[in-house]
């Protein structure tokens, strides 16, 4: 089973998060970083985690969408296990033309298509 790195969230939403997640994926191993560089450096440490991005990394105020047009520009791979976390549709579809996976807003937690397509990634 993979990791899943939560970055860039709030205290309060990494703990629905993970409360979240832990409900859906028993078992699964949760990270969390604060900036930009804590997230890549997870990700390059393991080739098998996923990366849930805030949109605006909490703590930095780093840009998810800036970061991921970089590792477009630089080929690295590592936008294809990554989703970025947001409620705005129009940043959403830029993070995966880029080439990320489809993300979600954290108002759709209880959408049932969206369990489903978790389920599936994960698992």
């Amino acid at each position: 089973m993979p990791t899943l790195i939560l970055a860039g969230h709030c205290g309060a939403d990494t703990g629905i998060l993970r409360r979240w997640v832990a409900g859906l994926v028993p078992g699964i191993e949760i990270k969390t970083c604060s900036s930009v560089a804590e997230c890549q450096q997870l990700l390059e440490q393991d080739s098998q985690a996923l990366a849930w991005v805030n949109r605006i990394f909490d703590h930095t105020g780093e840009s998810a969408l800036d970061w991921m047009q970089e590792l477009a520009a630089s080929k690295s791979g590592f936008l294809a296990r990554m989703a970025l976390i947001t409620n705005y549709d129009d940043v959403q579809q830029q993070a995966t033309t880029l080439g990320a996976m489809p993300g979600f807003g954290k108002s759709g937690l209880r959408n049932a298509e969206l369990i489903q397509r978790i389920q599936a990634t994960i698992r």
